[in-house]
Protein backbone atom coordinates (compact mmCIF):
# COMPACT_ATOMS: atom_id res chain seq x y z
CA UNK A 1 0.00 0.00 0.00
CA UNK A 2 1.34 3.32 -1.30
CA UNK A 3 0.84 6.71 0.84
CA UNK A 4 0.22 9.77 -1.54
CA UNK A 5 0.19 13.36 0.02
CA UNK A 6 -1.85 15.80 -2.44
CA UNK A 7 -2.47 19.15 -2.34
CA UNK A 8 -6.01 21.06 -3.06
CA UNK A 9 -7.55 24.12 -2.73
CA UNK A 10 -9.15 25.23 0.21
CA UNK A 11 -12.79 25.11 -1.85
CA UNK A 12 -12.51 21.41 -2.06
CA UNK A 13 -14.57 19.85 0.14
CA UNK A 14 -15.44 15.95 0.05
CA UNK A 15 -16.12 14.51 2.70
CA UNK A 16 -16.62 10.62 1.49
CA UNK A 17 -13.50 10.75 -0.08
CA UNK A 18 -11.69 12.17 2.85
CA UNK A 19 -12.71 9.94 5.49
CA UNK A 20 -14.98 7.44 4.69
CA UNK A 21 -13.82 6.26 1.40
CA UNK A 22 -11.73 2.77 1.71
CA UNK A 23 -8.19 2.79 -0.09
CA UNK A 24 -9.44 0.63 -2.68
CA UNK A 25 -12.08 3.04 -3.81
CA UNK A 26 -9.81 6.20 -3.59
CA UNK A 27 -7.44 4.57 -5.70
CA UNK A 28 -10.00 3.73 -8.37
CA UNK A 29 -11.05 7.04 -8.01
CA UNK A 30 -7.83 8.51 -8.56
CA UNK A 31 -7.20 6.24 -11.40
CA UNK A 32 -10.51 7.17 -13.17
CA UNK A 33 -9.62 10.61 -13.03
CA UNK A 34 -5.74 10.08 -14.37
CA UNK A 35 -7.31 8.25 -17.27
CA UNK A 36 -9.21 11.54 -18.05
CA UNK A 37 -7.72 14.40 -20.57
CA UNK A 38 -6.30 16.97 -18.88
CA UNK A 39 -8.15 19.39 -21.40
CA UNK A 40 -11.81 19.80 -22.18
CA UNK A 41 -13.38 20.74 -25.69
CA UNK A 42 -12.64 18.22 -28.60
CA UNK A 43 -11.67 15.45 -26.65
CA UNK A 44 -15.61 14.63 -25.37
CA UNK A 45 -15.46 11.36 -26.93
CA UNK A 46 -12.13 10.62 -25.43
CA UNK A 47 -13.67 11.65 -22.51
CA UNK A 48 -16.58 9.44 -23.04
CA UNK A 49 -14.68 6.09 -24.31
CA UNK A 50 -12.29 7.05 -20.95
CA UNK A 51 -15.55 6.95 -18.37
CA UNK A 52 -16.92 4.15 -20.24
CA UNK A 53 -14.15 2.14 -19.81
CA UNK A 54 -13.61 3.06 -16.27
CA UNK A 55 -17.38 1.80 -15.67
CA UNK A 56 -16.65 -1.07 -17.39
CA UNK A 57 -13.42 -1.87 -15.56
CA UNK A 58 -15.75 -0.89 -12.09
CA UNK A 59 -18.68 -3.28 -13.25
CA UNK A 60 -15.72 -5.94 -13.86
CA UNK A 61 -14.30 -5.10 -10.84
CA UNK A 62 -17.64 -5.53 -8.91
CA UNK A 63 -18.51 -8.89 -11.20
CA UNK A 64 -15.70 -10.04 -10.16
CA UNK A 65 -16.01 -9.55 -6.75
CA UNK A 66 -19.50 -10.53 -6.79
CA UNK A 67 -18.59 -13.90 -8.41
CA UNK A 68 -15.69 -14.58 -5.81
CA UNK A 69 -17.61 -13.81 -3.22
CA UNK A 70 -20.70 -15.98 -4.86
CA UNK A 71 -18.40 -18.54 -5.24
CA UNK A 72 -17.00 -18.46 -1.35
CA UNK A 73 -20.77 -18.78 -0.03
CA UNK A 74 -21.25 -21.35 -1.89
CA UNK A 75 -17.76 -22.96 -0.93
CA UNK A 76 -19.46 -22.11 2.64
CA UNK A 77 -22.75 -23.38 2.12
CA UNK A 78 -21.60 -26.33 1.44
CA UNK A 79 -19.65 -26.92 4.04
CA UNK A 80 -22.65 -25.65 5.91
CA UNK A 81 -24.67 -28.17 4.37
CA UNK A 82 -22.20 -31.14 4.95
CA UNK A 83 -21.62 -29.49 8.39
CA UNK A 84 -25.47 -30.01 8.83
CA UNK A 85 -25.44 -33.41 7.52
CA UNK A 86 -22.94 -34.53 9.55
CA UNK A 87 -24.19 -32.51 12.50
CA UNK A 88 -27.70 -34.27 12.01
CA UNK A 89 -26.33 -38.18 11.49
CA UNK A 90 -24.27 -37.63 14.86
CA UNK A 91 -27.52 -35.94 16.45
CA UNK A 92 -29.99 -38.79 15.08
CA UNK A 93 -27.24 -41.28 16.26
CA UNK A 94 -27.22 -39.42 19.80
CA UNK A 95 -30.55 -39.65 20.06
CA UNK A 96 -31.09 -43.27 18.27
CA UNK A 97 -28.35 -44.39 21.74
CA UNK A 98 -29.75 -42.59 24.46
CA UNK A 99 -33.19 -43.85 23.20
CA UNK A 100 -31.55 -47.72 23.32
CA UNK A 101 -30.22 -46.84 26.76
CA UNK A 102 -33.66 -45.58 28.09
CA UNK A 103 -35.38 -48.77 26.37
CA UNK A 104 -32.97 -50.87 27.84
CA UNK A 105 -33.38 -48.80 31.36
CA UNK A 106 -37.37 -49.22 31.55
CA UNK A 107 -36.69 -53.03 30.54
CA UNK A 108 -34.98 -53.59 33.07
CA UNK A 109 -36.89 -51.42 36.00
CA UNK A 110 -40.40 -53.61 34.12
CA UNK A 111 -38.41 -56.78 35.15
CA UNK A 112 -37.50 -55.48 38.59
CA UNK A 113 -40.75 -53.95 39.05
CA UNK A 114 -42.43 -57.63 37.90
CA UNK A 115 -40.02 -59.13 40.16
CA UNK A 116 -41.26 -56.97 42.95
CA UNK A 117 -44.91 -57.29 42.29
CA UNK A 118 -44.43 -61.51 41.93
CA UNK A 119 -42.40 -61.42 45.54
CA UNK A 120 -45.05 -59.10 46.89
CA UNK A 121 -48.08 -61.08 45.78
CA UNK A 122 -46.16 -64.29 47.73
CA UNK A 123 -45.73 -62.31 50.46
CA UNK A 124 -49.37 -61.53 50.59
CA UNK A 125 -50.66 -64.30 50.08
CA UNK A 126 -48.33 -66.32 52.45
CA UNK A 127 -49.43 -63.31 55.21
CA UNK A 128 -53.24 -63.54 54.31
CA UNK A 129 -52.98 -67.39 54.49
CA UNK A 130 -51.16 -66.62 58.05
CA UNK A 131 -53.58 -64.17 59.35
CA UNK A 132 -56.53 -66.23 58.22
CA UNK A 133 -54.77 -69.16 60.23
CA UNK A 134 -54.60 -66.39 62.94
CA UNK A 135 -57.91 -65.43 62.82
CA UNK A 136 -58.96 -68.84 62.83
CA UNK A 137 -57.13 -69.46 65.58
CA UNK A 138 -58.13 -66.55 67.63
CA UNK A 139 -61.69 -67.23 66.44
CA UNK A 140 -61.23 -70.83 68.44
CA UNK A 141 -59.45 -69.22 71.50
CA UNK A 142 -62.09 -66.88 71.95
CA UNK A 143 -65.23 -69.31 71.85
CA UNK A 144 -63.26 -71.46 74.51
CA UNK A 145 -62.68 -68.17 76.29
CA UNK A 146 -65.89 -66.80 76.09
CA UNK A 147 -67.21 -70.99 77.07
CA UNK A 148 -64.81 -70.88 79.94
CA UNK A 149 -66.39 -67.10 81.19
CA UNK A 150 -69.57 -68.32 81.21
CA UNK A 151 -68.41 -71.51 82.96
CA UNK A 152 -66.70 -69.12 85.54
CA UNK A 153 -70.02 -66.98 85.70
CA UNK A 154 -71.65 -70.16 87.27
CA UNK A 155 -70.86 -71.72 91.08
CA UNK A 156 -69.69 -74.96 89.67
CA UNK A 157 -67.61 -73.34 87.16
CA UNK A 158 -66.07 -70.95 90.04
CA UNK A 159 -65.65 -74.52 91.83
CA UNK A 160 -64.16 -76.46 89.24
CA UNK A 161 -61.07 -73.13 88.47
CA UNK A 162 -60.74 -73.57 92.29
CA UNK A 163 -60.00 -77.30 92.26
CA UNK A 164 -57.42 -76.99 89.50
CA UNK A 165 -55.63 -74.11 90.92
CA UNK A 166 -55.57 -75.87 94.35
CA UNK A 167 -54.40 -79.19 92.50
CA UNK A 168 -51.51 -77.93 91.14
CA UNK A 169 -50.71 -75.91 94.35
CA UNK A 170 -50.49 -78.99 96.27
CA UNK A 171 -48.81 -81.15 93.48
CA UNK A 172 -46.07 -78.37 93.83
CA UNK A 173 -46.07 -79.18 97.95
CA UNK A 174 -44.82 -82.57 97.48
CA UNK A 175 -49.09 -84.36 97.29
CA UNK A 176 -50.23 -86.75 94.85
CA UNK A 177 -53.69 -85.21 94.08
CA UNK A 178 -56.67 -86.79 92.94
CA UNK A 179 -59.52 -85.25 91.44
CA UNK A 180 -63.16 -87.00 93.19
CA UNK A 181 -65.75 -84.09 92.55
CA UNK A 182 -67.46 -86.33 90.03
CA UNK A 183 -68.73 -89.16 88.79
CA UNK A 184 -68.62 -92.69 91.21
CA UNK A 185 -66.23 -90.49 93.61
CA UNK A 186 -68.94 -88.33 94.59
CA UNK A 187 -71.42 -90.64 94.76
CA UNK A 188 -69.55 -92.75 97.22
CA UNK A 189 -68.85 -89.81 99.46
CA UNK A 190 -65.91 -88.23 98.66
CA UNK A 191 -65.28 -84.38 98.73
CA UNK A 192 -63.42 -82.54 95.20
CA UNK A 193 -60.38 -83.57 96.24
CA UNK A 194 -58.31 -86.69 97.77
CA UNK A 195 -54.71 -86.14 98.34
CA UNK A 196 -51.39 -88.00 100.43
CA UNK A 197 -48.31 -86.55 100.96
CA UNK A 198 -46.02 -88.76 98.36
CA UNK A 199 -44.77 -92.21 99.51
CA UNK A 200 -47.37 -92.24 102.75
CA UNK A 201 -50.50 -93.29 100.98
CA UNK A 202 -52.40 -94.32 104.42
CA UNK A 203 -52.91 -90.62 105.14
CA UNK A 204 -55.35 -89.65 102.86
CA UNK A 205 -57.08 -86.04 103.52
CA UNK A 206 -59.95 -85.29 101.97
CA UNK A 207 -60.30 -81.49 100.51
CA UNK A 208 -63.67 -79.45 99.93
CA UNK A 209 -62.93 -76.38 98.05
CA UNK A 210 -65.31 -73.27 98.03
CA UNK A 211 -64.59 -70.44 95.16
CA UNK A 212 -67.63 -68.15 96.42
CA UNK A 213 -67.54 -64.30 97.87
CA UNK A 214 -69.49 -65.66 100.43
CA UNK A 215 -69.75 -68.97 102.87
CA UNK A 216 -72.77 -69.78 104.83
CA UNK A 217 -71.74 -72.05 107.66
CA UNK A 218 -75.52 -73.83 107.72
CA UNK A 219 -75.09 -74.66 104.36
CA UNK A 220 -71.54 -75.06 103.14
CA UNK A 221 -69.73 -75.39 106.42
CA UNK A 222 -72.32 -78.28 108.21
CA UNK A 223 -72.22 -79.97 104.56
CA UNK A 224 -68.70 -80.46 104.54
CA UNK A 225 -68.56 -81.92 108.58
CA UNK A 226 -71.50 -84.32 107.48
CA UNK A 227 -69.22 -85.29 104.22
CA UNK A 228 -66.45 -85.98 106.51
CA UNK A 229 -67.72 -87.66 109.36
CA UNK A 230 -69.13 -90.07 106.54
CA UNK A 231 -66.28 -90.10 104.81
CA UNK A 232 -64.11 -90.89 108.30
CA UNK A 233 -66.58 -93.65 109.30
CA UNK A 234 -66.79 -95.12 105.38
CA UNK A 235 -62.50 -95.37 105.45
CA UNK A 236 -62.89 -93.12 102.82
CA UNK A 237 -59.97 -91.04 104.08
CA UNK A 238 -58.70 -90.27 107.18
CA UNK A 239 -59.07 -86.13 107.74
CA UNK A 240 -60.65 -83.35 105.96
CA UNK A 241 -59.91 -79.44 105.16
CA UNK A 242 -62.49 -77.30 104.38
CA UNK A 243 -60.71 -74.47 101.90
CA UNK A 244 -62.57 -71.04 101.01
CA UNK A 245 -60.59 -69.16 98.38
CA UNK A 246 -62.52 -65.53 98.39
CA UNK A 247 -64.21 -65.42 101.29
CA UNK A 248 -63.82 -66.08 105.15
CA UNK A 249 -64.60 -69.16 106.54
CA UNK A 250 -66.67 -67.60 109.57
CA UNK A 251 -64.78 -70.04 111.89
CA UNK A 252 -62.69 -68.05 115.04
CA UNK A 253 -59.36 -68.07 115.14
CA UNK A 254 -58.54 -66.08 111.87
CA UNK A 255 -57.84 -67.94 108.57
CA UNK A 256 -56.79 -71.03 110.20
CA UNK A 257 -58.95 -73.19 112.59
CA UNK A 258 -59.23 -76.52 113.39
CA UNK A 259 -62.18 -79.04 114.99
CA UNK A 260 -61.66 -82.52 116.26
CA UNK A 261 -64.07 -84.85 115.06
CA UNK A 262 -64.96 -88.34 116.36
CA UNK A 263 -63.09 -91.24 114.85
CA UNK A 264 -64.71 -94.69 114.26
CA UNK A 265 -64.04 -95.65 117.95
CA UNK A 266 -66.52 -92.52 119.29
CA UNK A 267 -63.28 -90.62 120.08
CA UNK A 268 -62.75 -86.98 119.23
CA UNK A 269 -59.20 -87.50 117.88
CA UNK A 270 -59.59 -86.90 113.78
CA UNK A 271 -58.85 -82.97 113.30
CA UNK A 272 -60.70 -81.37 110.67
CA UNK A 273 -58.80 -78.09 109.80
CA UNK A 274 -60.45 -75.09 107.80
CA UNK A 275 -58.59 -72.49 105.70
CA UNK A 276 -60.30 -68.89 104.46
CA UNK A 277 -59.36 -65.47 104.21
CA UNK A 278 -59.47 -62.79 106.61
CA UNK A 279 -62.46 -61.23 107.50
CA UNK A 280 -63.81 -58.06 105.54
CA UNK A 281 -64.61 -56.88 101.96
CA UNK A 282 -60.95 -55.92 100.99
CA UNK A 283 -59.25 -59.40 102.02
CA UNK A 284 -57.09 -60.48 98.96
CA UNK A 285 -57.64 -64.06 98.28
CA UNK A 286 -55.51 -66.99 99.48
CA UNK A 287 -51.96 -67.20 98.00
CA UNK A 288 -50.35 -70.78 97.13
CA UNK A 289 -47.45 -70.17 100.19
CA UNK A 290 -50.23 -69.58 102.97
CA UNK A 291 -52.38 -72.92 101.16
CA UNK A 292 -49.43 -75.12 100.86
CA UNK A 293 -48.61 -73.88 104.34
CA UNK A 294 -51.76 -75.03 106.16
CA UNK A 295 -51.96 -78.17 104.14
CA UNK A 296 -48.70 -79.55 104.88
CA UNK A 297 -48.94 -78.72 108.59
CA UNK A 298 -52.14 -80.16 109.16
CA UNK A 299 -50.91 -83.34 106.86
CA UNK A 300 -47.71 -83.47 109.24
CA UNK A 301 -50.30 -83.37 112.63
CA UNK A 302 -52.55 -85.93 110.80
CA UNK A 303 -49.07 -88.63 110.96
CA UNK A 304 -48.33 -87.63 114.09
CA UNK A 305 -52.04 -88.71 115.87
CA UNK A 306 -52.44 -91.17 113.77
CA UNK A 307 -49.02 -93.24 115.32
CA UNK A 308 -50.26 -91.25 119.06
CA UNK A 309 -53.83 -93.07 118.35
CA UNK A 310 -52.17 -96.80 117.70
CA UNK A 311 -50.14 -96.18 120.42
CA UNK A 312 -53.14 -95.31 122.92
CA UNK A 313 -56.01 -97.34 121.46
CA UNK A 314 -53.78 -100.67 120.23
CA UNK A 315 -50.40 -100.66 121.31
CA UNK A 316 -50.60 -100.75 125.07
CA UNK A 317 -52.48 -104.28 125.19
CA UNK A 318 -54.55 -103.21 128.12
CA UNK A 319 -57.86 -100.85 128.32
CA UNK A 320 -57.43 -97.43 128.30
CA UNK A 321 -58.48 -94.91 130.62
CA UNK A 322 -61.23 -92.92 128.61
CA UNK A 323 -60.71 -89.85 130.56
CA UNK A 324 -56.62 -89.91 129.86
CA UNK A 325 -57.09 -90.26 126.66
CA UNK A 326 -59.87 -87.09 126.33
CA UNK A 327 -56.96 -85.49 128.66
CA UNK A 328 -54.37 -86.24 126.01
CA UNK A 329 -56.64 -85.34 123.03
CA UNK A 330 -57.29 -82.17 124.82
CA UNK A 331 -53.80 -81.29 124.61
CA UNK A 332 -53.05 -82.35 121.06
CA UNK A 333 -56.13 -80.07 120.32
CA UNK A 334 -54.92 -76.95 122.31
CA UNK A 335 -51.66 -77.80 120.96
CA UNK A 336 -53.12 -78.09 117.07
CA UNK A 337 -54.99 -74.95 117.67
CA UNK A 338 -51.96 -72.70 118.88
CA UNK A 339 -49.77 -73.96 115.89
CA UNK A 340 -52.33 -72.49 113.67
CA UNK A 341 -52.98 -69.76 115.81
CA UNK A 342 -49.06 -68.43 114.96
CA UNK A 343 -49.84 -69.57 111.45
CA UNK A 344 -52.20 -66.88 111.72
CA UNK A 345 -49.69 -64.37 113.32
CA UNK A 346 -47.00 -65.26 110.99
CA UNK A 347 -49.79 -65.02 107.83
CA UNK A 348 -50.89 -61.42 108.85
CA UNK A 349 -47.25 -60.71 109.67
CA UNK A 350 -46.07 -61.51 105.89
CA UNK A 351 -48.86 -59.97 104.26
CA UNK A 352 -47.55 -56.60 106.23
CA UNK A 353 -44.28 -57.45 105.07
CA UNK A 354 -45.08 -57.75 101.76
CA UNK A 355 -47.79 -54.60 101.63
CA UNK A 356 -44.80 -52.66 103.45
CA UNK A 357 -42.28 -53.99 100.84
CA UNK A 358 -44.67 -53.01 97.86
CA UNK A 359 -45.06 -49.44 99.17
CA UNK A 360 -41.69 -49.23 99.92
CA UNK A 361 -41.00 -50.03 96.47
CA UNK A 362 -43.34 -48.08 94.88
CA UNK A 363 -42.24 -45.03 96.13
CA UNK A 364 -38.58 -46.07 95.44
CA UNK A 365 -39.58 -46.28 92.20
CA UNK A 366 -41.56 -42.85 92.04
CA UNK A 367 -38.81 -41.04 93.61
CA UNK A 368 -36.62 -42.50 91.35
CA UNK A 369 -38.83 -41.35 88.03
CA UNK A 370 -39.19 -38.35 89.27
CA UNK A 371 -35.35 -37.39 89.18
CA UNK A 372 -35.20 -38.86 85.51
CA UNK A 373 -37.92 -36.41 84.60
CA UNK A 374 -36.11 -33.58 86.23
CA UNK A 375 -32.98 -34.67 84.46
CA UNK A 376 -34.86 -34.51 80.95
CA UNK A 377 -36.23 -31.10 81.41
CA UNK A 378 -32.67 -29.69 82.25
CA UNK A 379 -31.26 -31.23 78.87
CA UNK A 380 -29.40 -33.86 80.81
CA UNK A 381 -27.84 -36.89 78.79
CA UNK A 382 -28.61 -39.65 81.05
CA UNK A 383 -29.20 -43.61 80.23
CA UNK A 384 -32.59 -44.51 82.07
CA UNK A 385 -32.84 -48.21 82.69
CA UNK A 386 -34.98 -50.31 80.18
CA UNK A 387 -38.73 -50.43 81.51
CA UNK A 388 -38.34 -46.99 81.79
CA UNK A 389 -40.33 -46.88 78.74
CA UNK A 390 -43.02 -49.13 79.52
CA UNK A 391 -43.64 -47.03 83.02
CA UNK A 392 -43.89 -43.38 80.82
CA UNK A 393 -46.39 -45.37 78.95
CA UNK A 394 -48.34 -46.89 81.70
CA UNK A 395 -48.51 -43.36 83.27
CA UNK A 396 -49.57 -41.77 80.71
CA UNK A 397 -52.58 -44.31 79.69
CA UNK A 398 -53.45 -44.70 83.60
CA UNK A 399 -53.89 -40.28 83.04
CA UNK A 400 -56.28 -41.13 80.47
CA UNK A 401 -58.44 -43.35 82.49
CA UNK A 402 -57.57 -46.84 80.98
CA UNK A 403 -58.47 -49.70 83.50
CA UNK A 404 -55.63 -51.99 84.85
CA UNK A 405 -56.76 -54.38 83.10
CA UNK A 406 -56.43 -53.09 79.60
CA UNK A 407 -53.35 -51.52 80.29
CA UNK A 408 -51.47 -54.93 80.92
CA UNK A 409 -52.68 -56.48 78.34
CA UNK A 410 -51.99 -53.29 75.68
CA UNK A 411 -48.05 -54.58 76.62
CA UNK A 412 -45.98 -56.72 74.84
CA UNK A 413 -44.63 -60.17 76.32
CA UNK A 414 -41.29 -58.51 76.13
CA UNK A 415 -42.69 -55.25 77.82
CA UNK A 416 -43.99 -57.78 80.75
CA UNK A 417 -41.29 -59.71 81.13
CA UNK A 418 -38.73 -56.48 81.86
CA UNK A 419 -41.61 -55.49 84.28
CA UNK A 420 -41.75 -58.34 85.91
CA UNK A 421 -38.00 -58.80 86.23
CA UNK A 422 -36.83 -55.45 87.51
CA UNK A 423 -39.81 -54.04 89.13
CA UNK A 424 -41.68 -56.55 91.43
CA UNK A 425 -44.49 -57.43 89.29
CA UNK A 426 -47.66 -56.64 87.24
CA UNK A 427 -49.49 -55.07 90.74
CA UNK A 428 -46.48 -53.18 91.64
CA UNK A 429 -45.72 -51.81 88.21
CA UNK A 430 -49.24 -50.37 88.14
CA UNK A 431 -49.50 -49.27 91.44
CA UNK A 432 -46.32 -46.69 91.17
CA UNK A 433 -47.39 -45.72 87.43
CA UNK A 434 -51.14 -44.51 89.04
CA UNK A 435 -49.21 -43.04 92.06
CA UNK A 436 -46.82 -41.06 90.00
CA UNK A 437 -49.75 -39.83 88.00
CA UNK A 438 -51.78 -38.61 91.13
CA UNK A 439 -48.10 -37.17 92.55
CA UNK A 440 -48.31 -35.42 88.89
CA UNK A 441 -51.52 -33.82 89.76
CA UNK A 442 -53.08 -35.62 86.74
Amino acid sequence: MKTLTLAVLDTFSNPWLETEATVEERTRVLEFAATLPRTLGTNEETIRSAVTNALSMASETRASMSQMRITKLEVENANLRASVANAGKEEMDRLRYEHHQEVDSLRALYQKLSESKTNSESTLLARSEERGADVLRLTKENGDLQHTIDDLRTPAGRGRAGEFVLSEMLYDAGFEVEDTSMGAHKDQGYMDLLIHPKGFPEVRIAIESKNREKIDPKVHIGHFEELARDGITKGLFESAIFISLRANTKKEGGMHHIHMLDDVNGHPTVPVSYLGTERGRDAVALTRDIVQAHVCMHAASMMRFSDIRRTLFTGCGQPCDFQDVREFNDAMYTEFSAMLEDLNVQSKAVTTMQTSMKSSRIRIISLFVKLCDAQRRLGADVQEPCWMPEFRLARDKAASGITDALLWKNLSEPQKKRVSDHLGGRETFLKAARNNDDERGV
